[in-house]
């Protein structure tokens, strides 16, 4: 090891603890903005969607959530996490930029991962209690995307990138199922941020109903609540029912995935990709069938994350 390497070699854990620290702000953002929605509120479902009304009641139910200790810890965790986070990326882009040999792919991730860092600064700090879909989808996919490049930059500084290689199939269905992927978290996200989880009562029912209505599709459209129709919107059910048809299209990449690192004597990932996705698809079943429990929702979403990385580091 010459001397460059050995001044380095302490440093090998910043990228693994950026990977942690990002997971559980992702984690807590979830807490945060699905309790925001009216996940968990009093008397469940009847408030959900209050947030969007000016009612005696909502008015209470909304200042008492902000107050709440639980959300005054979760938003006080992600700040200090935040905080933390930025100063470990730049150190990490120093750690690269100083490495020798130099590493141009880990210099061009880093490098990313703080612009986007950034860029969740600054949707925050001008976007903060807006309902705009288009600023959470904002927040959901940069979050994830930089769980990614982290997780990505753990396995380059642990030598691990090199142990998944795929052939020209196998990076096909890579490239198929993180398209699916990102395009169905980003539904995912207008199911939430449209507050329209409760649209579908069966899933099964939901997929066999027509795509009729597209309006909330549009991520500049403030979100509308009937109170004659919460908590089960009608006009919710073609975003649900897309993102349920997305999800089975990420399954079966998924599954192709497997199918070829089983192949490549690579069973372990295989494994791990099998069982991931067949836990997102419990709990949406869980989800779908418990009228959106908080807890389980919330892991809904740091399952996709940690998918989505993982999708990253392979190949």
């Amino acid at each position: 090891m010459d001397n460059n390497s050995s001044k380095f070699a302490k440093l090998k854990w910043i990228a693994p603890l950026c990977t942690l620290i990002v997971l559980m702000i992702i984690g807590i953002s979830a807490y945060i903005r699905l309790s925001g929605n009216g996940l968990g509120c009093s008397p469940w479902p009847n408030c959900f969607g209050e947030i969007l009304q000016t009612t005696p009641q909502s008015i209470k139910h909304s200042t008492e959530l902000k107050t709440s200790a639980p959300i005054v810890f979760a938003r006080g965790s992600h700040r200090i996490l935040a905080v933390v986070l930025l100063p470990l990326l730049l150190l990490l882009i120093f750690i690269e930029f100083n490495r020798k040999p130099k590493n141009i792919k880990s210099r061009w991730l880093s490098g990313l991962a703080v612009l986007l860092v950034i860029f969740l600064a600054v949707l925050g700090r001008w976007t903060s209690g807006k309902l705009m879909p288009a600023i959470t989808l904002g927040n959901l996919i940069a979050g994830f995307l930089l769980l990614s490049l982290c997780w990505r930059l753990s396995q380059i500084t642990f030598n691990k990138s090199r142990d998944l290689p795929l052939s020209h199939a196998g990076y096909i269905f890579k490239i198929l199922t993180f398209t699916l992927l990102v395009l169905d978290i980003a539904l995912g996200g207008l199911v939430s941020s449209n507050f329209i989880g409760l649209s579908c009562p069966s899933l099964i029912d939901c997929l066999c109903q027509p795509l009729t209505n597209w309006n909330n599709l549009n991520i500049f459209q403030q979100p509308f609540i009937d109170p004659q129709v919460v908590p089960k919107d009608q006009n919710g059910i073609t975003t649900y029912s897309l993102h349920l048809y997305f999800s089975i299209g990420v399954a079966i990449g998924i599954l192709g995935l497997s199918i070829h690192f089983f192949l490549h004597n690579r069973k372990r990932i295989g494994i791990f990709l099998l069982a991931f996705i067949c836990i997102e698809f419990l709990l949406g079943f869980l989800i779908n069938r418990n009228e959106l429990p908080l807890l389980l929702t919330v892991l809904h979403n740091l399952i996709a994350a940690i998918l989505l990385a993982v999708l990253v580091s392979i190949g």
